[in-house]
């Protein structure tokens, strides 16, 4: 990424800059599949969109942090990057939601959610140097959107799917203060700030995973 070195203080670029979400954009992929040949038909179609949403999240981020883009290519890509995170939000909500929940508790989560997404998107694509603070608030304000009917949640999932959909919200909100305070920075020469907050990202990508392999067990 030679464009993003010199704005971020022209730090050195690390080593493994984009090789966590390029191996991980892969092992997703082939877990979604798997998953939504299992789960129920009545579930496939949620499933899909939430495998679809965080795959081309994990994808785009592994292609915009490979260092191989031309300059004009990175800056549409670090655009469609910083939107696909919040497509991946959204998408996870489709998949925990629309699986575990139904009726209008449903209808009106994945609407907030997906609207909150798509302006935030819009904010991204629309104001792409914001100051790194505001974008982690967007990001954090949109994943804690299932705060406007928690109740519909705790009654639709057990005590562990719950557990796992609140540690998987607050991974990724640890992984936007680690994005906004580019810190800790731990091996800048092979893994920075960025790295960690790819590492956090997956992380909690894998226990809302989870979560939703449970749903699709027990549903």
């Amino acid at each position: 990424m030679q464009g993003t070195a010199a704005a971020e203080g022209a730090l050195p670029r690390p080593r493994l800059r984009g090789v966590i979400h390029r191996y991980a954009s892969v092992g997703f992929a082939v877990g979604f599949v798997v998953l939504v040949v299992v789960a129920d038909a009545g579930d496939r179609s949620w499933l899909a969109v939430y495998g679809l949403a965080v795959t081309t999240m994990l994808a785009v981020s592994a292609a915009y942090h490979s260092g191989r883009l031309s300059p004009a290519a990175q800056g549409v890509f670090k655009r469609i990057d910083h939107s696909t995170i919040l497509l991946a939000i959204a998408g996870s909500y489709t998949g925990i939601v629309g699986v575990g929940l139904d009726g209008s508790a449903r209808t009106r989560l994945l609407v907030a959610v997906w609207v909150l997404a798509a302006i935030g998107m819009a904010i991204r694509m629309l104001w792409l140097h914001a100051p790194y603070p505001i974008v982690a608030v967007v990001y954090v304000a949109v994943g804690w959107v299932a705060v406007i009917d928690i109740g519909a949640l705790t009654d639709a999932l057990t005590g562990t799917e719950l557990a796992l959909v609140v540690l998987g919200g607050v991974l990724y909100s640890v992984g936007a203060a680690v994005y906004a305070l580019h810190a800790p920075n731990p091996w800048p020469a092979t893994f920075g700030y960025h790295e960690l907050f790819h590492a956090v990202v997956v992380l909690a990508a894998a226990v809302h995973f989870g979560a939703v392999c449970s749903l699709v067990a027990t549903g």
